[in-house]
C-alpha cells in the first residue's frame, strides 16, 4: 500500500471484521501487512481496495491466503512430527534402536532362512516379535515422560495447540522410527528368492502384520509414558505390559 502507517490504520480501523493485523515492512511512504480475517477472502479484497482507493492510497500487490482449519492442523502437527523424530535422531534413540532391531533380525534370518534353508522369512520376524518387547519401551519411554520431568508437558498443553495434534505428532515419528528397520526387512525376501524359491506374499503380510504390531505396542508405550514423570518406570511398564500380552498370545 503507497501510503504512510497512519493513514493505513486510520483506514483499517473502518472494519470491524479485521481479527489482527501483522505489519510486515513499514516505510515513510509504504507499508506491507497482512490481514487475517474470518470474513469472505474475496469479499474483504474488494472492500478493502474500494476503501483504499477512495482514500487514493494505491494498492499495488495483493494476495489471499486461504488456510483450513485441516491445513493448520496439519501445519501444526507436522512441526511436532519433526521436532520428535530429530530429537530421537540427536539422542542416538532412534539411530540405537533401528540397528538393534536390524541387527537381530539379520542374526535370525542367517540361522533360519540362509543356513538352516528355511523358505519363509516369516520364521525370522517370530523370533524378533520377542525383542519389541525390549525395544519398544525403551523408544516410548520418553514420549510424554520426560516433557513431565521438565515440565514442558505444561507448555505444550497451554499452548494453542489440540492434545490430538501433539500425540499424532509424536506417535508418528516413533513409527517413523520403527518403519526403517521394516523396511530394510523387505530385502530379506529378494536374498532368499537369490538362493531359491522364495514366497513374497506370505512374506510381506508377515511384515506388514509386524509392522502393524509394533504400532500397537508404541501406542501401549506411549500411553503408560503418558502417566509417569520417570522414563525409567515408563520403560518398565511398559516392557510388564507387552510381556503380559506375549504371554496372553
Amino acid at each position: 500500500i503507497l501510503a504512510d502507517e497512519t493513514s493505513v490504520k486510520q483506514v483499517l480501523s473502518d472494519f470491524s471484521d479485521i481479527d489482527d493485523v501483522n505489519w510486515l515492512d513499514v516505510s515513510k511512504d509504504s507499508c506491507h501487512i497482512q490481514i487475517n480475517t474470518n470474513k469472505d477472502s474475496q469479499e474483504i479484497c474488494a472492500d478493502l481496495s474500494l476503501k483504499f482507493a477512495q482514500k487514493k492510497m494505491p494498492v499495488t500487490q495483493m494476495f489471499v491466503n486461504k488456510a483450513t482449519l485441516e491445513d493448520i492442523f496439519l501445519e501444526i502437527m507436522l512441526a511436532i512430527y519433526k521436532r520428535e523424530v530429530r530429537s530421537y535422531f540427536n539422542s542416538m534413540i532412534g539411530c540405537v534402536f533401528a540397528a538393534f532391531l536390524t541387527i537381530i533380525g539379520g542374526i535370525y534370518f542367517m540361522v533360519y532362512n540362509l543356513y538352516s534353508g528355511y523358505p519363509f522369512f516369516a520364521y525370522s520376524l517370530a523370533g524378533v516379535i520377542f525383542m519389541l518387547l525390549i525395544s519398544v519401551p525403551v523408544l516410548s519411554m520418553k514420549s510424554f515422560a520426560e516433557d513431565r520431568k521438565n515440565k514442558t508437558d505444561q507448555l505444550l498443553l497451554t499452548s494453542p495447540v489440540s492434545l490430538v495434534e501433539i500425540v499424532l505428532g509424536k506417535y508418528l515419528a516413533m513409527v517413523t522410527v520403527f518403519a526403517i528397520p521394516c523396511v530394510i526387512y523387505c530385502i530379506f525376501p529378494l536374498i532368499i528368492k537369490l538362493q531359491g524359491t522364495a514366497h513374497f506374499l506370505v512374506d510381506y503380510s508377515s511384515i506388514l502384520a509386524f509392522f502393524l504390531l509394533g504400532c500397537v505396542f508404541i501406542a501401549i508405550g506411549m500411553f503408560l509414558s503418558s502417566l509417569t514423570e520417570s522414563p525409567v518406570i515408563a520403560a518398565i511398564t511398559t516392557c510388564a505390559a507387552l510381556f503380559f500380552f506375549y504371554l496372553l498370545d
